[in-house]
């Protein structure tokens, strides 16, 4: 929750804390708070759609477990028709330098 709120309220995005998956294409991000993984979008800039989340030891043990995640954001953006909404690009792209 401390990351969220962090998140939130910084002018800055931490370079570690919201990192593009691969294929780079799809515009998904996952973020990285203390033993967790949150998978989802950018569906403007300065804004993070978390859709779901996995344990981050479950990420490391289960083979393949971050690929389905990056897959169940693809198709609840697919599900919802908000494939005009996801903001692709770097880190810059998604979160410009407030000043």
């Amino acid at each position: 929750m401390q990351m969220v709120c962090e998140f939130q309220c910084s002018q800055k995005v931490h370079a570690g804390d919201l990192r593009r998956m691969l294929p780079t294409k799809h515009g998904i991000w996952h973020a990285y708070p203390p033993g967790l993984r949150l998978y989802g979008w950018c569906p403007a800039q300065h804004a993070f759609v978390a859709v779901n989340g996995a344990l981050e030891a479950d990420t490391k043990a289960i083979r393949g477990l971050n690929d389905q995640k990056r897959d169940e954001v693809r198709q609840f953006i697919a599900a919802h028709h908000l494939q005009g909404t996801v903001v692709r690009g770097d880190i810059r792209a998604v979160f410009p330098d407030p000043h």
